[in-house]
């Protein structure tokens, strides 16, 4: 049947060329005469005679009054072949009586046409491009950005318009916003969420942050989630945004848009914005493969690819399911199309459509209603899928470092009051070691510890930006030396892989020794980045958790209780493993130890900015707040497993130092530094060397759930994960606690208050806290006791 329809189509189309061509040449004009009377280009006249393109509807009524040809002669053949008309009058009579006749069903028949037939353009087109072939990781191709002196910004990759300057906003306002009712649709509200398909210019997007701003709840928050498989990259959406600083009150939007704009790199793109007041979640990849990956359900939706005759592809039925599976029950949605298959996919999706009058020179428009919830798919994974948001109330975080700090800000972005705890009071762990690099570990190839390692990274250079420049050691900047051959061949690859900017990675020019730059990091400052942030912690030290029937309770060594409430996450860095007495977890403590090298005790001619070597790293050159200067140089790196019987690891070690001390001495051929002092704590690591992060499993449960995972019945018979209720943890950071913490603290926020998450859903479960348990019930069928 397809089949048959596809030819219907391709012999329909070659005929609407053969007609265009035969009323063009009786008109006596030219092909390039004919294209400037029809504002397009004379290739684009010959790929409609020669039927490699389609001409939208109004374009077709257009066309057939300058031919003096009815539309329905050039789509079908039918009515008379020309029209007798005898003077200029006429012919526009002839025009607009045509048009008022025909342009709804002519608008039904072309994009039903356009989607049986097989674009040759368009089957030529790659969703995403391949990349570097030898390790996958995907490319996304450029729209080919262009702005058109006479209509604005626009696609030549699509040949369609974004938004013209000119009545863009209104459009918006009364396409989209008005089409889900905004802003009464969120004024009681304290969390509210927008899915769009093809975020483009992000007008829609700054239009709905301008109105939520000024209506919706001083503490509310906006997520905003905008699937794009053609992003711009960041000078061209300034240069677009630039011809919209006139709207109304989105100047002074613009800018911090831009200035956090991401890079076109495929995977989820999380920016915080007003504040935290705004999220903004960008899926950046063909819309077929994001949507899959998106877990959590919108409040309404925008639906603005390019038209559905450019980019059938944003209009599919399998793009209509699943903006369905992630709407909530009533959840609304608005179009600027009317076309008839638009309208009947999402109907057999679940929502009630309703044609509403068009804006300017679209005839109509859809609005829509979820009625029918559709039933989701069961779960392959149980086991590893979400619990239900947290109960509304205070939370409790356990810890003092950058993990528990982000936590905090991301939680009171989203309106939820949290007390920090830590047993060093003050700036808890952030108050030690006057330094952190910021060195991210990326692959070759796109695994999964690749690209979380690679979107972390790009989430932390935004979100420590956001805190100010006072967080970061000066000079900016970090590079990563390569210790021999292999490791040049391999940044040379990583660079062809990625295709970054070279202001995000780049291989540094004429660097001896070979190495891979990356000019926008550096060493950040923790006690700069701890009161940018500014959590207020307490000093208690939590030794242990009781679960309640309303929640838990915080008591310490002696029992008495410190805090009581319905929800705590656990952030205690290399203490996770004790506080909450779950080995599976797989969370191990390790030593870590810098040194302090003074100044003439390294010599010259070094990087004036952070390094990474093979077995450590040199800051950039410091002052101590007691005035000393230097650099910090690590870093051991030695499982610890018994921190609190065997307290040596807190004493530093000069035999340590000499070990990271020699790695530099080869690393920049000198002697080897001497120093007497340092500092030293306790990292927490996991086998796979992921993040930990989200809800605790309930171990008891999944031994007595899934006991039987490793006879391999089908997966969907198993019920869901239970978890311990109200208790969450974040940890295993390694040695890039303040590359993962970020992105970890928005995850759990977001799991906490039934929010979209901003990680592929892959990507979810492999942080997940239940994975080793889960792992080692596959193999054997015991896990680790408690």
């Amino acid at each position: 049947m397809k089949k048959e329809l596809a030819k219907a189509g391709d012999l329909a189309q070659q005929q609407l060329g053969e007609r265009i061509k035969v009323a063009r040449k009786s008109a006596g004009l030219t092909a390039e005469g004919f294209a400037r009377r029809m504002g397009v280009t004379s290739k684009t006249v010959r790929g409609w005679e020669k039927a490699r393109r389609v001409p939208r509807a109004n374009q077709i009524v257009m066309m057939a009054g300058m031919l003096n040809v009815t539309a329905p002669w050039l789509l079908e053949g039918r009515e008379q072949e020309f029209m007798e008309l005898d003077n200029e009058e006429a012919v526009l009579r002839g025009r607009i009586a045509a048009a008022k006749q025909k342009v709804a069903e002519l608008t039904e028949l072309l994009i039903d046409l356009e989607n049986a037939s097989r674009l040759s353009d368009h089957t030529a087109r790659n969703r995403t491009e391949p990349g570097d072939r030898m390790t996958g990781w995907p490319r996304l191709p450029s729209p080919a950005f262009d702005i058109d002196p006479e209509n604005g910004p626009r696609s030549n990759l699509f040949n369609d318009g974004y938004s013209s300057p000119a009545g863009a906003a209104a459009e918006t306002e009364a396409v989209f916003l008005g089409g889900i009712g905004a802003p009464e649709v969120w004024r009681d509200r304290q969390r509210f969420a927008i899915g769009e398909t093809g975020f483009g210019l992000g007008l829609n997007f700054l239009m709905t942050w301008d109105l939520w701003r000024r209506t919706a709840p001083a503490t509310a928050c906006l997520h905003y989630v905008s699937v794009e498989g053609y992003p711009l990259d960041r000078p061209s959406l300034a240069r677009a945004l630039d011809l919209y600083r006139d709207v109304p009150n989105l100047a002074p939007l613009i800018d911090p848009l831009c200035r956090v704009f991401p890079i076109r790199h495929a995977g989820f793109h999380r920016l915080s914005l007003d504040g935290g007041r705004v999220q903004l979640t960008l899926l950046f990849g063909p819309v077929e493969k994001m949507l899959p990956q998106l877990t959590g359900r919108m409040d309404a939706w925008y639906l603005d690819g390019f038209a559905p005759s450019r980019n059938r592809d944003m209009w599919s039925a399998e793009v209509f399911a699943a903006i369905a599976l992630r709407t909530r029950p009533g959840g609304s949605l608005a179009t600027y199309t009317a076309a008839g298959f638009v309208r009947r996919g999402l109907e057999e999706a679940g929502f009630s459509v309703e044609k509403q009058p068009g804006y300017a020179h679209k005839r109509e428009r859809l609005t829509g209603t979820l009625t029918a919830t559709p039933e989701a798919p069961q779960s392959t994974v149980p086991w590893l899928d979400p619990p239900p948001p947290a109960e509304a109330g205070e939370a409790a975080i356990i810890g003092g470092g950058i993990a528990a700090s982000c936590c905090w800000l991301a939680l009171r972005s989203r309106g939820i009051n949290a007390r920090l705890f830590d047993r060093l009071g003050d700036l808890g762990g952030m108050g030690e070691n006057p330094a952190a690099m910021l060195s991210p570990k990326l692959t070759v190839g796109p695994g999964l510890s690749g690209r979380l390692n690679a979107l972390a990274f790009l989430k932390a250079l935004t979100f420590y930006d956001g805190l100010g420049d006072a967080v970061w050691h000066p000079p900016r900047g970090l590079s990563q030396i390569a210790p021999d051959d292999e490791e040049t061949q391999r940044q040379a690859r990583l660079i062809n892989a990625l295709g970054w900017p070279e202001d995000i990675m780049a291989l540094a020019p004429s660097s001896e020794p070979p190495s891979l730059s990356f000019s926008l990091s550096g060493c950040l400052n923790p006690q700069a980045v701890a009161r940018a942030i500014g959590a207020p912690i307490e000093t208690a030290d939590i030794d242990a958790l009781q679960q309640t029937t309303e929640g838990w309770r915080l008591l310490d060594e002696t029992g008495k209780e410190i805090w009581s409430g319905p929800t705590v996450i656990v952030a205690a860095g290399g203490w996770t493993g004790k506080l909450l007495q779950a080995p599976w977890l797989g969370i191990r403590p390790s030593r870590g130890q810098v040194s302090w090298v003074n100044d003439d005790a390294l010599g010259a001619g070094l990087p004036e900015q952070g390094t990474g070597f093979y077995g450590g790293y040199l800051t950039p050159r410091l002052r101590l707040p007691d005035g000393r200067e230097g650099r910090v140089l690590g870093s051991s790196f030695d499982p610890w497993r018994d921190p609190e019987g065997d307290t040596s690891w807190q004493a530093w070690s000069l035999e340590d130092h000499r070990r990271y001390a020699t790695d530099f001495a080869a690393a920049f051929d000198r002697s080897a530094p001497d120093s007497q002092t340092g500092w030293t704590g306790l990292r927490a690591m996991t086998a796979d060397r992921l993040p930990v992060a989200g809800p605790v499993p309930d171990a008891a449960a999944y031994r007595s759930d899934y006991a039987d995972l490793r006879h391999g019945r089908p997966r969907t018979l198993y019920p869901p994960a239970r978890y311990r209720k109200g208790l969450y943890v974040v940890s295993g950071f390694g040695a890039r606690g303040y590359q993962f913490a970020p992105l970890m603290a928005d995850l759990l926020a977001d799991m906490m208050t039934d929010a979209p998450l901003p990680l592929e859903r892959d990507l979810v479960h492999a942080v997940h806290p239940a994975r080793f348990l889960v792992r080692d019930l596959k193999r054997a069928g015991t896990v680790t006791s408690d």
